[in-house]
């Protein structure tokens, strides 16, 4: 009896083992239609156009189409592809399944994708792609060329992603004799989109950006750009606050050099779902917004000033040559019931911050222009000067900016000259 269920545990044993490749190619067939599906979108269409499931292997041929009229007709005039079709070579393994993509015009696409997809859901995918060069039929003096290219990535069944990129590097040149060449790009991130935006990590890093004119003079030229980017979810309350972050080495314009840029910047508690509502009424709009849409914006708004928010300048920095300048403010936006869509300046009265400005004396001597206005700001007492340079320095307190030097006025009258 010992001897038939020791048989018996062998048999069950072997023929899960001879069907498991057979479970393991439906669900790779699953994997691939449902990503067919969820690639779908308003203006590109994939399609399966075969699947051959095998016992130890399958292979899938999909086309991805746009079809989104005006994008189409706009790459048909630059004698552009409209649809590509991709090849997936698949491998049924125990506990996954890996497929080998490329697409089925390789020499005019030279991109290879090698995915792993996992019982658990989650994939892992490195993406490479070789130099590509085009040209457009009804302009045949402008060429793009895309230097090599990597992409990393794993997606987890949650939807959370991790990856990180490097690119080479990019020529546009156009019949117009003008160029735009980026050098060395590369970034990273982690986290997800939920409700239409980003929650999560991401960065990004140029070694260089140039635009050159036709005369071969280069007209804006950054050196070392980062920017990166933090958004985080605070369920409690349902709000979501990011800081962003931007800083360049050097930028080169004309006959000058502006150095050691940064921008710092933070919205804090912003309410999610009247942030992507609002969001929703712009994003993949052909066309401009109706009267429906921008009733549902006006709303967003409301809503978003009802729950609070605020709003941060945490640093911005330039300086040319041995001059220095740097500014930061911030914005506290108290909740509210106040429809501020029907009087938005009945929200000025309540708002809370303050904000502060320096401009060195090398800055001034450098441009001897700016040196009657600082003059008049100093007679206001909205300015002041110390050793260094000068000076602004004010709180907002009930829709007021008090200045150090004495100065009082309505907000309203600071920051109007911005909207002329």
């Amino acid at each position: 009896m010992n001897n038939v269920k020791k048989f018996a545990a062998i048999g069950g044993f072997v023929a899960l083992a001879a069907c498991w490749p057979l479970a393991v190619g439906q669900f790779a067939q699953n994997t691939i239609q449902n990503g067919v599906a969820e690639l779908n979108q308003d203006g590109v269409q994939v399609e399966l156009v075969h699947y051959e499931r095998g016992y130890l292997s399958s292979t899938a041929q999909t086309k991805i189409k746009v079809i989104d009229p005006l994008l189409k007709q706009q790459l048909q005039m630059d004698g552009l592809p409209t649809e590509f079709v991709l090849d997936h070579d698949i491998s049924h393994g125990l506990i996954s399944i890996s497929t080998d993509t490329k697409p089925v015009d390789y020499q005019t696409l030279p991109i290879d994708i090698h995915s792993v997809t996992y019982f658990n859901g989650s994939t892992a995918l490195d993406l490479t792609s070789q130099k590509m060069a085009f040209t457009f039929a009804n302009d045949l003096n402008s060429k793009l060329e895309f230097s090599p290219a990597k992409l990393n990535a794993h997606i987890t069944r949650s939807g959370e992603v991790e990856f990180n990129y490097q690119f080479d590097g990019f020529n546009g040149h156009f019949s117009s004799g003008e160029s735009i060449l980026i050098d060395a790009a590369s970034g990273s991130g982690h986290g997800e989109k939920k409700q239409g935006f980003w929650l999560g990590k991401q960065n990004l890093a140029m070694g260089e950006f140039n635009m050159i004119d036709a005369q071969g003079e280069s007209m804006v030229n950054i050196h070392q750009f980062d920017y990166e980017f933090n958004t985080q979810e605070n369920s409690a309350d349902s709000t979501f606050s990011s800081h962003h972050k931007v800083t360049a080495d050097s930028v080169n314009v004309s006959d000058e050099t502006v150095s050691d840029l940064a921008l710092d910047a933070s919205f804090n508690n912003l309410d999610i779902a009247a942030f992507s509502q609002l969001l929703s009424v712009y994003q993949n709009k052909a066309q401009a917004p109706s009267a429906e849409d921008m009733k549902q914006a006006m709303n967003s708004v409301d809503a978003l000033f009802a729950k609070g928010f605020n709003l941060s300048l945490n640093e911005m920095k330039a300086s040319i040559r041995e001059g220095k300048f740097n500014t930061d403010w911030k914005l506290d936006f108290p909740k509210t019931d106040k429809q501020v869509t029907k009087n938005p300046m009945q929200i000025l009265s309540s708002v809370q911050g303050g904000a502060n400005a320096f401009i060195s004396n090398e800055m001034v001597k450098q441009f001897p222009f700016i040196q009657p206005g600082l003059d008049d700001l100093m007679r206001q007492g909205v300015m002041t000067q110390q050793a260094e340079g000068y000076y602004i320095n004010g709180t907002i307190e009930s829709g007021n900016v008090v200045f150090k030097g004495g100065k009082s006025m309505p907000l309203l009258m600071v920051i109007a000259p911005l909207f002329l």
